[in-house]
């Protein structure tokens, strides 16, 4: 399962769209802001049921979202014993060198430029796949 945050429904319709394409085998679930990422992890609120929200092997933080921003809830990942071995990838339009800096130091597993043309979106999310599910070993 694959966790994605991302709170604008143009972009989020988009990713659902190449998740289906490019890796359907996938199960890919939705939040819309941080908030909701933790509520996710923690199992509060709408989230409780562990067999409708199971826990994801990866999370996709977009990092401008309201409630919490990507870096705030990276930060809270990262830093609780529970969580903090799951991988997050970061995926945004922010390509300044030292905000991906600051999330690499935050703990961030990968952080990749969201892409702007569908063609692009397919191509990113096929290969988000292939390295996360196919070629690296991830914690159970």
């Amino acid at each position: 399962y694959v966790l994605l945050a991302e709170d604008d429904g143009d972009d989020r319709e988009l990713l659902k769209m190449a998740f289906e394409k490019m890796a359907p085998a996938l199960d890919a679930r939705f939040v819309e802001n941080g908030e909701e990422v933790l509520c996710y992890l923690h199992r509060h609120g709408r989230f409780k049921d562990e067999e409708k929200y199971p826990y994801p092997s990866l999370v996709i933080l977009d990092l401008n979202m309201p409630k919490k921003d990507g870096k705030e809830v990276l930060r809270e990942i990262k830093t609780d014993k529970i969580h903090k071995s799951l991988p997050v990838v970061i995926l945004s339009t922010c390509e300044d060198p030292q905000e991906i800096t600051k999330c690499y130091k935050l703990g961030a597993n990968s952080y990749v430029a969201k892409p702007f043309r569908l063609k692009d979106m397919l191509r990113s999310v096929e290969l988000l796949n292939d390295y996360w599910f196919k070629i690296v070993q991830l914690p159970s």
